[in-house]
């Protein structure tokens, strides 16, 4: 995970971790690699080779194949959901300058759930993850998610274990609060005796 914390950091708070990060099948994307691949790299280079005198202009529409190529890359990696310690980042990006983000804190995770249907989606082991988000109806989706049951998986164990220390810090907090509060009644009204109490009785 330390690419993870690294390629992303962005997208953290200070001192969060990521646990597990889903990308979409590397199998949706096969169809525009080809595509770029015939078009901008072996058109080119046959043009070269029946056409020495176009060198330039091969080379020229090579690099832009090349460019068409990590760019269909770049938007694959970065269609991601980022499990982290404290919340499911759902990182969106259309390219280099848009890119669109939902983070869903573990106590707002209202449920998350996977699809699998067809064939090769099972065979393959992709489908489609939903995650929603308590009180506001949002539902965050990644499409052709790569292994949605362990990643669901992932995602409840992140959830409990982040509950789990909420929930002591939270219990940490009111006690310390309680102890605030009777020190600070001692310290106005003394401690009661016991001869009080009796004369009360």
């Amino acid at each position: 995970m330390r690419l993870a914390n690294y390629f992303f950091a962005d997208y953290l708070e200070k001192k969060e971790k990521v646990q597990h990060v889903v990308h979409k099948t590397f199998f949706v994307i096969i169809p525009d690699l080809i595509r770029v691949f015939i078009i901008g790299l072996f058109l080119p280079f046959a043009l070269w080779f029946f056409f020495p005198q176009l060198l330039i202009a091969s080379v020229v529409w090579a690099l832009f194949g090349i460019g068409q190529l990590l760019m269909v890359l770049y938007r694959w990696y970065y269609d991601v959901w980022i499990i982290t310690d404290r919340a499911v980042l759902d990182i969106k990006s259309d390219g280099l300058f848009h890119v669109a983000t939902t983070r869903i804190e573990y106590h707002l995770l209202e449920g998350i759930s996977y699809s699998i249907a067809g064939f090769w989606r099972t065979i393959l082991n992709y489908g489609d993850l939903l995650l929603e988000k308590a009180g506001s109806g949002t539902t965050v989706v990644l499409k052709d998610a790569s292994r949605p049951a362990f990643a669901e998986t992932i995602v409840l164990q992140c959830q409990e274990r982040y509950m789990e220390g909420k929930n002591s810090q939270d219990h940490r907090t009111l006690r310390q609060l309680l102890s605030g509060m009777v020190r600070e009644h001692v310290k106005e009204h003394g401690i009661p005796d016991d001869e009080d109490e009796d004369d009360d009785e």
